[in-house]
Order: C-alpha cells, then structure tokens, then sequence
C-alpha cells in the first residue's frame, strides 16, 4: 500500500486501527497512529515529511511480536500478512487528533559528518561497538533509527564509510 493510499485511508477517520507491517514492524499512521498510543499503548509518535506525497504524517511502529502481548486492549477485525485491521475495546483520548498532531516535533535524520564517522572507524575497536549497542536505547527508537544504526556499526565493522 502506499503512502498516497494510506493518507486517503486515514483521512476516513474510523473507528479501527490499520496496521501495516514494514520490515520486522507493525506501522500506524495518521488517525491509526493516534488512536493505538491513546488506546493501545502509549508510544513515541514520529512527524515526518514524506516526499511520496508531499506531505508530513505521523506514524508509529512496534515489533510484530508486541502485537500478540497486547491483544486483551483490541479486538482483530482483520488481519492478512502485510495488514491488519484491530479495534480497540475503549478509546478516551485526552487530545484532539488535530492538537496530537500539532504537538509532535517534526523529525528530521540527522546523519554524521564524514570525519566523525572516519574517526570512529580509526579509533574504534569491537570493544567501541559493543559499548555503543549497550548505550542505544532501542525502546525509545524509531524502526528507521534502529534501521541506521545497524547500518552504522555494520560499516563500522566492515571499515566502510557511507
């Protein structure tokens, strides 16, 4: 599904919570987004800029497996293998999806400089990396900062440079 196909989705404003999985996440978007972290589980909601469609969206995302622990919160309407569809057993948001979504920083990827990473990689040892995996504090990361810094310490490892 995309981006395009998903806001139209959301801008229906229903009752239920569409889910899409990405990789190994389940991702909500938009309206979605804002009744899973009022109704499900309250986590960090993320506003970026998607170039697909022009336009800032809020979404969320937890691994697939959470989903199976949190089951006594929704009930299934649906579910496939790339989607489901859940409806929450009660819903009482404190905010207006509208003051929700004005109140989410916009997120936007930092990426190192050159010279920090080359320093990095020359000053680094196996040692370096397995302190900077205990310090990453994967909870309160996005799936596409985790997706990073994966990427960072394989080409830490592997002596590369992006």
């Amino acid at each position: 599904m995309t981006k395009k196909d998903i806001l139209k989705q959301e801008n229906e404003h229903s009752e239920t919570i569409h889910l899409h999985k990405e990789g190994a996440f389940w991702k909500a978007y938009e309206y979605s987004a804002y009744i899973f972290v009022f109704a499900v589980m309250n986590c960090k909601p993320k506003k970026q800029v998607f170039r697909e469609i022009d336009s800032e969206m809020v979404h969320i995302g937890f691994p697939l497996a959470s989903l199976e622990k949190l089951k006594d919160k929704f009930s299934f309407v649906s579910k496939a293998d790339t989607s489901c569809t859940i409806k929450p057993l009660s819903f009482t948001p404190t905010l207006s999806f509208e003051e929700w979504k004005k109140s989410i920083a916009l997120y936007t990827p930092q990426r190192k400089e050159m010279s920090q990473l080359k320093n990095e990689i020359l000053n680094g040892s196996n040692e370096n990396i397995v302190n900077k995996i205990l310090a990453f504090n994967i909870e309160s990361k996005t799936p596409m900062e985790c997706m990073m810094f994966l990427s960072d310490l394989k080409n830490m490892l592997n002596g590369k440079i992006r």
